[in-house]
């Protein structure tokens, strides 16, 4: 009867274990810099492994904004020029993803053959992929109202 508590406790401790394992953040491929985000697919509070795929967005010095969608093993699912849904691109603009904001949500776009989740800045900009803009544009704007 005395065992009962103990192997309770280390079952109960070992079951903790393998969800935090779980849940834990996948390392960051190569092919992401240190300003790339990871996105996870789903939002359950308890997982045995975490799917998701990372989002690393830059500017060039043509002041472009390009972002790309990256699996957890590093291979680019999509990579695009990202224009502002509203309002303009400026010279030297923060190009930092808000990862309070990330959305794991696909913009249900048709022309990128892969899902490019939304992706709003810390200036509170929302980037879309420039191939589809328009349709991007016209999806987002159905259910989107910026803050």
């Amino acid at each position: 009867m005395r065992k009962l508590p103990i192997i309770f406790v280390v079952v109960l401790v070992a079951i903790v274990c393998v969800f935090w394992w779980g849940g834990r953040k996948p390392k960051r491929p190569s092919t992401v810099s240190s300003r790339g985000i990871f996105i996870e697919r789903g939002s359950v509070p308890f997982k045995l492994s975490t799917d998701g795929d990372w989002v690393d967005c830059w500017q060039e010095k043509s002041d472009d904004i390009y972002c790309k969608v990256v699996d957890q093993g590093g291979n680019v699912l999509f990579q695009d020029r990202f224009l502002p849904y509203a309002g303009k691109i400026s010279s030297g603009m923060s190009v930092v993803i808000d990862e309070s904001k990330a959305r794991s949500f696909s913009l249900g776009l048709s022309c990128t053959h892969a899902i490019v989740p939304l992706i709003q800045l810390e200036s509170g900009q929302v980037l879309l992929p420039a191939k589809c803009f328009e349709e991007a544009k016209s999806n987002l704007a159905k259910w989107y109202r910026p803050d």
